[in-house]
């Protein structure tokens, strides 16, 4: 399943409120969590990166005239 960048953020974002859980999660949940949620951050930056250099590109192209 491919997820968009603003979803990969979304996940990225539940991480983070996980691993800041200090009475609910125990230490090395919450270091697994925070390792996550910078990976999810990542791929969601690469993602839109992607994303992005679609929709240059397809401005780019020329059009053709009828």
């Amino acid at each position: 399943m491919v997820l968009t960048a603003e979803q990969q953020w979304m996940v990225a974002t539940v991480y983070e409120k996980a691993a800041a859980d200090r009475l609910g999660v125990p230490p090395p949940q919450r270091a697994a969590f925070a390792r996550k949620a910078r990976w999810f951050r990542m791929l969601a930056r690469i993602r839109a990166k992607k994303e992005a250099a679609v929709v240059f590109k397809q401005e780019r192209l020329p059009r053709p005239s009828t």
